[in-house]
């Protein structure tokens, strides 16, 4: 039940950070302590969520930016 609301919340914080330091395309991705993720290994869910719906974009060097 706690699950969804967390996940939630984890993903809106991962979002922001990754705007917040101008990750917006390929050039400026970031890797996830870049960006300042606290603790960027306790996401793995969330991380994955918002690459599987096309919010987040990973690069071949596992650095992330937003999405168009």
């Amino acid at each position: 039940m706690f699950g969804f609301p967390a996940l939630m919340l984890s993903q809106k914080m991962i979002l922001e950070k990754f705007r917040d330091c101008g990750a917006i395309s390929k050039e400026s991705a970031k890797t996830l302590k870049e960006a300042g993720v606290f603790n960027p290994n306790a996401f793995p869910k969330a991380r994955e969520d918002l690459v599987n719906r096309k919010k987040l974009m990973r690069t071949e060097s596992q650095k992330y930016h937003l999405a168009d």
